[in-house]
């Protein structure tokens, strides 16, 4: 998915809209919901058990069309739990990936429904263009040709072929997936006049506001090769962002995205949400993380902590209540609505929350151009809205303050449409970026990490070193020359208590890891 996105994110400009008119010329639901031509071959079946479920299992090609309208073969892995009435899921892989039955059996245990895991064209086993970005970016002189389009009208033609299966609901069919995956989802979903619910997961609209960040990392990375006004990216985006979908087709939708996706900032999810959201649309964000860089590995490039655990819990809850509720036909909780005041260095959040949230109720806010959020509880109740008081650093207030509420009850984690106040721009560049891109790293124990008193930094090999902390900013606030073993107590260079929060260190130059302190 990384390049692709780049590629969208970075070249585009302020181009005109096109007509809707237009934009559904493109999409042959005639051909889309042929099933006479689908001519489906299935390779292999097989009976398996997968967490505690019985399956039946295969692998199938049908047909679709790829570049200039010629026919191709699609992958296909399904996972059917052997039931009738059964609801029906098309689950789609992120740029680069392929179906898989892993993905499917996990999916259908998920959904407790038979799911068909596809390959994108170009993916896996299945036939034409493959995923590289210059095929994202093929739309002169036909859109068509495009990659994403090519990956939805696949998707779409799955749904054909799940649709002609005796034992789905097809008053209960859907569409899922992650990153590409998830810009499908939006696309299929509104195209898809069957479709009766959408899970979009790390994807969002707004691409051509998401191009104004001037210090993203990942807009250094996709170099001088494509223009900014080049015309391929300009009719991708007038034609393939899912912000032009908006309106096309109201359905049950959950999107869950990571507040620093680093391909889809926060401040154009902010802005794509305020148009996109109707009375069946709900939103999780998950404060500090990404789409797999910075909070989503653990592999030490640029400044990551793991924070995937937290990230697939809310999401396994809130997808799983989510998903009950259509089923049974129960109303959805309300999006959390929140208001702000700020006065006297102090910003107040009171927000209305649905009963059924009310298990837990936090604000979540960014005082660093949304590098990091910090959590503060709310208290409130049934009758009352729910309110908290934070102190804001000096300069601080709602011209530069990042923050949304997250309410949690029934299974679900919900969250405010963020508030991001129009001049901030996501978060500034990783320090030291160039020697963690190449993936220099230190061995170093920090211990207790986090800590609220006292932290030990042992450095190997009883070398001396450089040693520095610093703030998200980079501010250094306390360094240390010649030591190899080292006690820090949270205090600065003058001697005055840090705030808590998360503090990065840097040995020698090279960032070594990631310290947070908790008063």
């Amino acid at each position: 998915m990384k390049y692709a996105i780049i590629l969208i994110i970075l070249f585009t400009s302020c181009f005109s809209q096109i007509s809707e008119d237009s934009l559904w010329a493109i999409w042959d639901t005639t051909y889309l919901y042929d099933a006479t031509s689908l001519d489906v071959e299935t390779l292999w079946v097989d009976d398996t058990t997968f967490a505690g479920v019985d399956f039946n299992i295969g692998e199938i090609r049908y047909t679709s069309r790829g570049v200039d309208d010629v026919s191709i073969r699609i992958q296909a892995y399904f996972a059917d739990p052997g039931e009738s009435n059964v609801p029906g899921v098309i689950v789609g892989h992120g740029n680069g990936g392929e179906g898989s039955l892993e993905l499917a059996l996990g999916t259908a245990v998920g959904f407790q429904s038979f799911v068909l895991s596809i390959s994108g064209p170009g993916c896996g086993d299945s036939e034409g263009a493959g995923s590289d970005p210059i095929n994202w970016i093929n739309t002169v002189p036909n859109v068509k040709n495009s990659w994403i389009f090519q990956y939805s009208v696949s998707a779409i033609r799955g749904m054909t072929y799940l649709l002609e299966l005796p034992q789905i609901d097809s008053n209960l069919v859907g569409y899922t997936g992650a990153s590409a995956g998830g810009i499908m989802t939006f696309l299929a979903s509104a195209v898809d006049r069957r479709c009766a619910f959408s899970f979009p997961l790390l994807a969002s609209g707004e691409w051509e506001l998401a191009a104004e960040c001037p210090n993203a990392w990942f807009l250094l990375a996709a170099g001088d090769s494509i223009s900014i006004e080049d015309e391929r990216v300009v009719r991708l985006c007038q034609h393939y962002d899912p912000t032009n979908y908006i309106g096309w087709h109201n359905i049950p939708t959950l999107a869950i995205i990571g507040a620093q996706d680093e391909f889809f900032p926060i401040y154009a999810l902010s802005t794509f949400w305020e148009s996109y959201a109707h009375s069946d649309a709900r939103l999780l964000v998950v404060a500090n993380f990404d789409h797999a860089v910075y909070y989503a590995n653990d592999e030490g490039e640029y400044d990551s902590f793991n924070n995937s655990e937290t990230f697939a819990e809310k999401t396994l809850y809130t997808t799983s209540a989510f998903w009950y509720s259509i089923k049974e036909d129960i109303p959805i909780p309300e999006t959390p609505q929140v208001e702000a005041e700020f006065s006297a260095g102090t910003l107040r959040l009171t927000a209305e929350i649905n009963p059924a949230l009310t298990t837990s109720v936090k604000a979540w806010i960014s005082v660093d151009s949304g590098w990091t959020f910090q959590n503060y509880e709310m208290s409130g109740s049934y009758i009352t809205p729910y309110q908290v008081d934070i102190p804001l650093p000096d300069g601080f207030d709602l011209s530069n303050t990042i923050y949304f509420v997250e309410a949690n009850g029934l299974g679900y984690y919900l969250t405010s449409i963020p508030y991001v106040p129009i001049p901030v721009r996501l978060r500034p560049l990783p320090i030291d970026r160039i020697s963690a891109k190449q993936n220099v790293k230190t061995q170093v124990s920090i211990y207790p990490n986090p800590f609220n008193s006292v932290c030990m930094i042992n450095l190997p090999d009883n070398m001396n070193y450089i040693v520095e902390i610093m703030d998200v900013s980079g501010k250094v606030i306390r360094r240390w020359e010649q030591q190899s073993k080292i006690l820090w107590e949270g205090y600065d260079e003058t001697r005055h208590k840090v705030p808590s929060g998360i503090y990065l260190l840097k040995i020698d130059d090279k960032l070594a890891g990631k310290i947070i302190f908790m008063k």
